[in-house]
């Protein structure tokens, strides 16, 4: 019988034995139906099931939700639960005098509660848990002493608890979780005896708990705490609430030790105490709990010692989670001796050591064990091939040796296999393993596996969608019998040993997301077949000898996002069909001497493309002059050591987010063009070894020039001289050098300044500051420039055009502070001496042609607070000894060939705040825990290297200061730790083009100062959490690029701040939320590529008015656009709608969309004629309406759209003649007029209007 059932039961029951009493107090029944018809009207929305069944018509007991009492007809119970209600709660019904019963909850109600409720003296049970409700919790909750269930969680409500609760003296049930209240918790709640259930988790609640909480609470069964910021002690007294099944205070910040009075709650059931900052050990009286299911103490790091062995002997125990804390010591031999009902098994991430007991097979229910990031040692036990349930086994980042067990093959049931990063694991993967049919995922990467592959591997693995055996030692050929693996997604077999061909059939994996075979012994031809493999996002098959052509088929892959072919014996051309990879956002073709001819034009066609390198090879010809039309995210173009000639383009500025520009080792004519400073975010630019020469351009000269000026310099008692930013030219007089008593020299910010340094400068004795930055001198230093310069303390010498070595002598300018020569074109290595500079605080050579190893000397410099060193070309090891320099507060090391680990030494800088190492591939393993304990960083940046492994469960734990997270593009994997609420001033997360898995952290949307989220591109899954409308500040949202499933949440759209959103590739499904018309300021809106979303596109869409791209494309969309849809959009430029179910009419309104420059509504099912007003639409330059149902004549007033360059109209119904004015728009690079019933002649008007173009 359900609590329904027995509540109106009870009501039965209770209504005759008051028939007298209620007889002398009811009051007219007309006050019930008035106070229900109130709250009718103050329902909104179409969705009101209200509307049409409570009407005066019809007595209110017979309306829906009500119930009345049997003789008096009043109104005891109102249940309108799960009705999706929308509307504030009238005063009105608290004129309900008889009611017993208020059940609002899982609607939509929002604004305060109303006073006049505080007058229902009968009520017993309320709930209005899972709406909208706001404002404080009353006090007047505390008047309704009969209320013996109190439930109100998941709503907004703030402020404190009152204090009044406690007269509620029947209470049994108290649900205030997931609201937004803060304060401490009253103590007075834990006087009321009656109490079984208390559930305030999910708040911001602080404080400490009352030393004798339990005191009072004999018949509590649960407790609910977690997920709030309490902190003080666990109280020693806790086991005085004897009843308790359920406790949980996980996620606070509880400090103190785990109490051994713990013990003696022994009806305990589930006990989660992870993530608080407890310390010292587990206390071996939990063992005394014999009815625990679930222990789960978890993420505490201050939580060391061993494992209570009396844990394993809890016979009842279904979970035990204790991983990422710092136990250490071994685990019992007969740990499973008295766990017959365990099933998960979680120690991982901590310091446990010795042998994994050979008798973990008598938890023959384990489902779930990982014991990953440890220090187990020994073999992997052959009885764990007895844990015939098992479905997850995760034994990475262990100092394991021998063999992984034919017995693994034994696990049936097994979904998941990692056994990776185990350096002592050799011999050959056994052949039993690939029987497993279950198997989702084998990662066996990272270890010393030899051998081949057996023939026949995917015969028995249909399931299988991840197999990761890369970084190994295997060889022999790659198994042709591969595509039986057909649900794979995911395909790394890279830098091992496998020889021979890529087997054709691999184009059968029609799944495939990733391939990556980079650094083998592989030959031949790149199989055709590859093009087949339409799903393919990731193509890595570099640093192997194939040879022949690159296929041309492997580009129609149009979901590729990266390709890389390096380091081969491939010839040719590349295919121009290239250009059909419309999403492709990283091109690698390098080091392949072979490959001659042309660049295709079609790479610059692909406006997703952030990285283009196709240096080191042998192309020739010139670039376009338009060549950065289409290229608006590009950030890296690396065409250097080619045969590359013609002038730089003037137009290179239009790549306005380039970052890195190489255009060196070419044959590059002409002069470097002046939009070329237009690029602000251009961080390198090379362009070494050309046939360039010096611009033409004449400077305009001031009226005191040089020549006049010379005089100045006889005044031998000037001490300070500034001359900036203005427009001199010409050199600096030698004669400066007669300034004897000069303290300070500034010249700087004088482009029209070149020629050498005056070594006269050199000898001014007296000389504190000299800045000559920013000019264009040139020349070298002279060897012994400091021998004269015993009082410089700032030497600014960057961004000139100034080369040769930096003197080694320069450690004789033995005060100096502060030392610049970056953006420059030194070369040669940093001298040793620079480790004499005891006293320097700043040192930059940012930008040079620096090599060699960095000097450990440079850590002798105890005062250095400022190290710049990247944008060189530094080999060897990050030398630990710089890490000496405790005073650091700024790191910049990037662009390199720096090479290995970063030391774990780092953390020994307290006071950094900003660390950048980035865009050194050579960067490898694992990021230092210790970089996490710095609490003074403000910036990380270790995006762009090579660094792997996951991210501490705790990292943010003493970050309190981090406001920029960047650690994109490298291969970090593993889950986004649940803790990084923690560092709470981050302002800018990018996590994007990495490996992580699971779900987002619910816990994200505590982030209130997060601006951008970043986790494009990684193997994320689940739902989007709601929680990230919680991120109010946030300005961009990109998380496209995963494996997400479920709705697209309403609560995201919240954030009212919201520039840019990219949700695409995903598993969602669905319609987008109506709610996304609250993004006022949306500037960029891309939900695309999504086919599980459907439905019409949300109307509140076209209102936002300062959208300027709006991508819906290739999703499931229906539906017809709304005729006024372009009367807010005053600013969009590009509306793509291309690739969906749209149908009705193309709106004639579309031309008050007057910025738009790219139209594309193709593949859709549009009817009706092509609006005349197309034609207003004067700064068009993309119209493309191909294959849909159009008809009529395609109207001449196309040709006032004179930017027009892309005009595709085929695959309708068009009929009569073409229009010749559609040929006035003289910019038209492309028609397309196919599949329709025109007629007539083709205008020989066509060439004289588009002889410079091509049709």
């Amino acid at each position: 019988m359900n609590y329904n059932t027995c509540f109106h039961l009870l009501l039965a029951l209770f209504i005759p034995c008051s028939v007298l009493c209620l007889a002398m107090t009811a009051r007219n029944p007309n006050s019930d139906q008035f106070a229900l018809l109130e709250f009718k009207d103050h329902i909104t929305g179409p969705q009101n099931v209200l509307a049409n069944n409570w009407t005066a018509s019809t007595s209110v007991c017979n309306w829906i939700g009500v119930s009345c009492g049997i003789l008096h007809k009043r109104v005891i119970a109102l249940n309108l639960t799960s009705m999706n209600l929308r509307g504030t709660i009238p005063p009105h019904l608290g004129n309900l005098s008889f009611l017993l019963s208020l059940d609002l909850s899982s609607n939509h109600f929002y604004g305060h509660l109303p006073k006049e409720l505080g007058q229902l003296h009968r009520l017993r049970i309320i709930r209005l848990s899972y709406n909208c409700l706001n404002g404080e919790i009353p006090s007047w909750l505390g008047n309704l002493q009969r209320v013996q269930r109190l439930k109100m969680k998941n709503n907004n409500f703030t402020g404190t608890i009152p204090e009044t609760l406690v007269n509620m003296s029947n209470l049994e049930i108290l649900h205030l979780g997931f609201n937004q209240l803060s304060g401490q918790v009253p103590s007075s709640i834990f006087k009321i005896s009656s109490l079984k259930i208390i559930d305030l988790s999910s708040n911001s609640l602080s404080g400490s708990l009352p030393s004798d909480m339990c005191q009072h609470l004999p018949k509590l069964e649960m407790l609910y705490l977690h997920r709030n910021e309490l902190s003080g002690n666990i109280p020693l007294s806790m086991d005085k609430c004897n009843n308790l099944k359920m406790l949980a205070l996980s996620m606070n910040q509880f400090t103190g030790i785990i109490p051994r009075t713990i013990g003696n709650l022994t009806g305990l059931e589930e006990l989660d105490l992870r993530l608080n900052n407890l310390e010292g050990q587990i206390p071996e009286e939990i063992g005394n709990l014999l009815g625990l299911e679930m222990l789960i103490i978890q993420t505490i790091k201050g939580l060391t010692g061993q494992i209570p062995t009396s844990i394993f002997n809890i016979s009842s125990l279904k979970i035990i989670d204790l991983s990422s804390n710092s136990l250490s010591g071994s685990l019992p031999s007969d740990m499973c001796q008295h766990l017959p009902k365990l099933e998960v098994l979680y120690l991982h991430r901590n310091e446990l050591s010795g042998n994994i007991p050979l008798s973990m097979d008598k938890c023959n229910n384990l489902k779930m064990l990982a014991l990953s990031t440890n220090q187990f040692s020994g073999i992997i036990p052959r009885t764990i091939g007895n844990l015939t349930r098992l479905e997850e086994l995760d034994l990475r980042l262990n100092n394991l040796e021998g063999q992984i067990p034919e017995e693994i093959g034994n696990l049936l049931g097994l979904e998941m296999l990692i056994i990776q990063a185990i350096k002592g694991l050799t011999s050959q993967i056994p052949t039993s393993i690939f029987n497993i049919s279950s198997l989702k995922t084998i990662d066996l990467s990272n270890n010393s596996l030899s051998g081949s592959l057996p023939s026949d591997m995917c015969q028995h693995l249909p399931k299988l969608e991840v197999l990761f055996l890369h970084r190994n030692e295997l060889s022999g050929t790659i198994p042709s019998s591969m595509d039986k693996c057909n649900n794979l997604k995911m395909l790394a077999l890279s830098t091992n040993q496998f020889s021979g061909i890529i087997p054709r059939t691999i184009g059968n994996l029609t799944r495939l997301e990733e391939l990556d075979l980079w650094l083998n012994n592989l030959k031949g031809q790149i199989p055709s077949g590859i093009g087949e493999c339409y799903q393919l996002q990731k193509l890595i098959l570099g640093g192997n000898q194939f040879s022949g052509l690159i296929p041309k088929s492997i580009f129609n892959s149009t979901t590729l996002e990266e390709i890389g072919l390096s380091d081969s014996k491939l010839e040719g051309q590349i295919p121009e069909e290239i250009g059909n990879l419309l999403g492709l956002e990283m091109l690698i073709i390098q080091a392949i001497k072979g490959l001659t001819s042309q660049i295709p034009t079609s790479i610059f066609n692909i406006s997703s493309l952030k990285t283009i390198d196709l240096s080191n090879n042998s192309l020739s010809g010139s670039l376009p002059s338009d060549m950065c039309q289409h290229l608006p995210k590009l950030e890296v173009l690396f065409l250097h050591r080619n045969e590359l000639s013609g002038t730089i383009p003037s137009s290179m500025d239009k790549c306005n987010n380039l970052k890195m520009l190489a255009l060196s080792t070419n044959q590059f004519s002409g002069i470097i063009p002046r939009t070329i400073g237009n690029l602000t975010r251009l961080e390198e630019l090379d362009l070494w070894l050309n046939n360039l020469k010096a611009s033409e351009i004449n400077f305009r000269r001031k009226s005191i020039q040089w020549a006049d000026s010379k005089k100045y310099f006889n005044s031998t008692t000037l001490e300070e001289i500034g001359l900036s930013d203005s427009k001199l030219e010409g050199q600096i007089p030698e004669e400066i050098g007669n300034l004897l008593g000069l303290e300070m020299l500034i010249i700087q910010a004088i482009k029209g300044l070149t020629s050498q340094i005056p070594t006269s400068i050199f000898n001014i004795s007296s000389l504190k500051t000299i800045d000559l930055s920013n000019n264009s001198l040139s020349g070298s230093l002279p060897s012994d420039m400091c021998q004269h310069l015993p009082k410089l303390e700032v030497l600014f010498l960057h961004r000139n055009e100034l080369s040769g070595t930096i003197p080694s002598s320069m450690d004789k300018c033995n005060n100096l502070k502060m030392l610049a020569l970056s953006t420059n074109q030194f070369s040669g290595i940093i001298p040793r001496t620079i480790g004499n500079l005891t006293r320097l605080e700043e040192l930059d050579l940012w930008l040079n042609n620096l090599k060699g190893q960095i000097p450990s000397g440079i850590g002798e410099c105890y005062q250095l607070q400022k190290l710049i060193l990247g944008g060189n070309q530094f080999s060897g090891l990050i030398p630990k000894s710089i890490f000496n320099s405790t005073t650091l507060e700024e790191i910049g090391l990037s662009d390199s060939k720096l090479e290995g680990q970063i030391p774990e030494e780092i953390g020994n800088l307290l006071g950094l705040e900003m660390l950048i190492i980035q865009a050194i591939k050579g960067l490898t393993s694992q990021i230092p825990t210790s970089i996490f304990n710095i609490s003074s960083l403000k910036t990380i940046d270790l995006s762009n290297n090579s660094l792997s492994g996951s991210l501490p469960s705790d990292m943010c734990q003493h970050l309190p200061k981090l406001e920029v997270l960047f650690l994109h593009r490298n291969e970090l994997s593993g889950t986004i730790p649940s803790s990084m609420d923690k560092c709470n001033n981050l302002k800018m997360l990018a996590l994007s083009t990495n490996q992580f898995s699971g779900i987002i952290p619910r816990t994200i949307g505590n982030l209130t100062r997060l601006e951008e989220l970043d986790l494009w591109l990684n193997n994320l899954k689940g739902q989007i959490p709601s929680g990230i409308g919680e991120c109010y500040q946030l300005q961009k949202l990109i998380l496209g690029g995963n494996q997400f499933s479920g709705l697209i949440p309403k609560s995201i759209f919240n954030s009212t701040t919201l520039e840019e959103i990219g949700l695409s590739d995903s598993k969602l499904e669905g319609q987008i939320p109506e709610e996304i018309g609250n993004l006022l300021g949306l500037e960029m809106l891309i939900i695309q590529a999504i086919k599980g979303l459907t439905s019409q596109i949300p109307t509140s869409i076209f209102n936002i008015s300062s959208l300027k791209t709006i991508d819906l494309s290739n999703n499931s969309l229906s539906g017809s656009l709304p005729s006024d849809m372009c009367q807010h959009l005053p600013k969009l430029e590009v509306l793509f709608l291309h690739r969906n179910e749209l149908s009705g009419t193309i709106p004639s309104s579309m031309d008050k969309c007057n910025n738009l420059k790219m139209l594309a509504l193709s593949t859709n099912q549009f009817s009706g004629i092509i609006p005349r007003t197309i034609g207003n639409l004067t700064r068009l330059e993309e119209l493309d309406l191909w294959l849909n149902n159009l008809k009529g004549q395609i109207p001449s007033g196309i040709g006032e759209c004179y930017q027009l360059q892309k005009l595709i109209l085929g695959g309708n119904q068009f009929s009569g003649l073409i229009p010749k004015s559609i040929f006035n728009s003289t910019t038209l690079e492309e028609i397309g007029l196919s599949d329709s019933k025109l007629e007539g002649m083709f205008f020989t008007l066509i060439f004289s209007k588009l002889q410079k173009h091509s049709l």
